[in-house]
């Protein structure tokens, strides 16, 4: 029992124990660390060593995670079993007798705890704490860091040494331990109690930040443990002085292995992610991106999409810049840094929710695919644009309801479909795959009390909810014309004015998606029609080439969210009586496989040793020239002005509203609008005429219809990088502007 700053129930609480397991009457010895208290806890303890059921051991204070060490330490040299609990009186002694009583039928016995009796951050820091231990281990053990646990000293002994000295949590190391091995593990519900009195050890140490320390240890005790052998096995159940023939030894179950594999995964797919996108780490912020990105700045300003500053994407994309921006305002490599991030983040879902369905190697080899080609041109896979976000969160969306335990509940419904309304956040072409978000959801067997009604009407409610509560947030800031103008209104002017073309997505991508149908239709013919994965990931292939193309544009960041379903299909496993078959059949996908990939591969690998500005070439051509000056024309701007001067920025480059950090002139960050909205030019030029910012930026030398008005109107060159030219409204030393600059010094 680990104590700090107890003084208001130590004694009480030590007396209850003492109590419950005299009554059980039982040999035992209270073991209880003072880690430093200062409250006059020490004083109550000293007053309790004479008596021979309790140990008293004082160390200065190195927080909770140490003192619990050195009790188990203590404790596995005096018993067989060894009870750990807090100081805190949260534990009610009532709930030991039936744990003790069933301890023969298990070799670890750990309490569930009721989340409504414990505050918000515990709940939190315990929620993220399973989530871990799920993820890396197993679900065995349903509270990680209970201070209400049975078991037997030989394991506790075994554990131990693997276990940092300093680690914050170390409960949840071994919980996380016994999750992973075959022992039988109990799990004991209780009746915890508010906390009354006294001062949380946890709370004196900064629980949040403690917690990212734990998080970080619980992964490097994933490691420790994935590359040695298990600690706890099934012959580790007897103590050490009862010998064990080798014949009682169990051999690694299969599911074991790739539990221990997870780790490694996805570090392996997140590396893969970074290294074909190295290259590309200082590369030029496009016209699309910056527009995400000054957007995102804006809003920590109080500035929102649509209502103040016009852009006609979904608002899943500036949620993320806006994280962005207060995480590495104005930094180009944060930008690619995440892209990284979020493709090998769409590898590992893939990875963790097919392997179980398709098989380890097919799985990894489907997010191995996903991360390594989709870094090619052919879908700018370098960028973070929003169908980039959109292909990663379809991984989720689409494969999340493929996991899901059959029947389906009403909730998993719900679930499915808030997800697949982030996904439409992301893109609105989301919708056309949502046929494959369902399909998972209603060929599973239906739940007695779940009519499919229900589950349709719960999906529904999980999609809209999002979507409603946005909507009500923009109608009562008074932006609600402003959002449906720019997602449906401008979108379909928007869409009318591209052009076609449609069945070709290009030869290297057209090449990805013959493989991957006919990898799917063998799929299908050889498991059976009703392969409802097949048929999932082939609806998901369908709906992102739609919506590749309902755009029309056919950029080539337009086709990123085909790629993860192809990956998928090609990777297939197909079923053959004949071993010799099955052979032939793999020699030839693996080969059409690597036909398809090399194109890409070669693509990728071309970025190696070029400049920033010559890798912006490569991929966006002369477009890319007034990129190369966004960092060196906002530096300038920030140093020659103050936080009123507002800036206008001609043409389509919004970075060097980003760059700057200046207010945008008009909500207007480029001026394609004038393609869709009769007059927009006049407007302009009204608005800027009417109250003219400081700074003018003009990319390109070329005319602007809508700064006409420039001649005469006391505007001059003030600074020029390259192609780009600063101008800067002079003012006469009364404040009036002056007039008196020729046309000379005007564009």
């Amino acid at each position: 029992m680990p104590v700090y700053n107890e003084a208001a129930c130590i004694k009480q609480v030590l007396t209850s124990w003492t109590s419950t397991l005299t009554q059980l009457r039982i040999r035992f010895r209270l073991v209880v660390i003072d880690d430093g208290s200062t409250d006059g806890t020490a004083k109550i303890l000293e007053s309790l060593g004479g008596e021979p059921w309790i140990d008293i051991i004082t160390q200065k204070n190195a927080g909770h995670g140490p003192a619990l060490l050195t009790a188990y330490a203590h404790a596995v040299q005096l018993a067989a079993w060894v009870f750990q609990t807090d100081s805190d009186d949260e534990m009610d002694p009532a709930d030991f007798p039936t744990l003790w009583q069933r301890k023969d039928r298990f070799e670890a016995g750990f309490g569930v705890r009721q989340r409504s009796q414990r505050g918000a951050v515990r709940r939190a820091i315990t929620a993220i704490s399973r989530w871990m231990v799920r993820l890396l281990f197993g679900d065995a053990v349903k509270d990680v860091n209970v201070p209400f646990r049975l078991i037997p000293s030989h394991l506790l002994r075994a554990l131990l040494p693997a276990i940092p000295p300093k680690s914050f949590a170390p409960n949840v190391m071994i919980a996380a331990a016994f999750a992973q091995s075959e022992l039988r593990v109990y799990n004991h519900p209780l009746r915890n109690r508010p906390r009354q009195t006294g001062i949380s050890i946890k709370r004196e140490l900064s629980i949040l930040f403690g917690a990212a320390r734990a998080l970080w240890q619980i992964l490097f005790f994933s490691i420790k443990l994935a590359s040695k052998p298990p600690l706890l096995r099934a012959n580790t159940v007897t103590p050490p002085a009862r010998s064990e023939s080798p014949g009682n030894l169990r051999a690694e179950p299969k599911w074991l292995l790739v539990r221990r594999s997870v780790f490694p995964v996805i570090v392996l797919l997140f590396v893969a992610a970074l290294v074909v996108r190295w290259p590309n780490l200082h590369q030029p912020v496009n016209r699309d991106i910056s527009a995400y990105a000054t957007i995102g700045a804006r809003m920590h300003d109080g500035q929102w999409p649509y209502r103040d500053l016009f852009d006609h994407k979904q608002p899943l994309i500036y949620a993320v810049f806006w994280l962005l921006g207060a995480i590495a305002p104005r930094s180009n490599v944060a930008i690619q840094i995440t892209a990284v991030l979020i493709a090998g983040f769409g590898g590992v879902i893939v990875w963790g929710v097919l392997h179980r369905l398709i098989g380890f190697s097919a799985a990894l080899a489907a997010a191995f695919l996903l991360v390594t080609i989709g870094a090619a041109r052919a879908f700018e896979g370098t960028d973070l644009n929003t169908e980039h976000l959109l292909a990663t969160v379809m991984c989720l969306a689409v494969l999340l309801p493929l996991s899901f335990r059959s029947p389906v509940t009403l909730r998993n419904a719900a679930i499915a479909g808030i997800i697949a309304a982030f996904a439409v956040g992301a893109k609105a072409v989301a919708v056309l795959a949502m046929p494959a978000v369902m399909l998972p959801l209603f060929c599973h067997p239906l739940h007695v009390r779940d009519r499919w009604f229900a589950k349709v009407g719960m999906f529904a409610l999980g999609v809209s909810a999002p979507w409603m509560i946005l909507i009500l947030f923009y109608a009562a800031d008074g932006g609600l014309t402003d959002l449906l103008w720019a997602n449906i209104g401008y979108n379909i002017n928007y869409v009318a004015t591209l052009r076609p073309q449609y069945l070709f997505f290009g030869a290297s991508i057209n090449a990805l998606l013959v493989v991957a149908i006919t990898v799917g239709a063998i799929r299908l013919l050889t498991f059976g029609a009703r392969d409802r994965i097949c048929w999932t990931a082939l609806l998901w292939l369908v709906g992102a080439a739609a919506g590749a193309k309902i755009g029309r544009g056919d950029f080539p960041h337009y086709f990123a969210p085909i790629v993860p379903p192809a990956a998928i299909l090609v990777c297939m496993p197909v079923r053959f009586d004949r071993k010799s078959s099955r052979r032939c059949f793999n020699f030839i996908r693996v080969a059409a496989v690597i036909g398809v990939a090399i194109p890409f591969l070669r693509d990728v690998s071309g970025g190696y040793g070029l400049t920033p500005a010559q890798i912006g070439w490569r991929m966006f051509d002369v477009e890319s020239v007034p990129w190369n000056y966004q960092k060196r024309v906002g530096t300038w701007l920030r140093a020659h002005s103050n936080a009123k001067d507002r800036l206008f920025v001609a043409g389509a480059e919004p970075g060097f509203y980003w760059q700057s950090s200046l207010q945008p002139a008009t909500k207007y960050l480029y001026d394609y609008v004038s393609t869709f909205v009769p007059g927009f030019n006049n407007t302009l030029a009204e608005a800027l005429q009417s109250k003219p910012p400081r700074f003018i930026v003009l990319p390109e030398r070329r005319d602007y219809a809508y700064l006409g008005w420039l001649s005469g109107s006391g505007y001059h060159v003030t600074a020029q990088f390259g192609p780009v030219r600063v101008l800067e409204l002079r003012q006469s030393s009364t404040g009036e502007i002056s007039t008196d600059f020729g046309q000379g010094q005007c564009p």
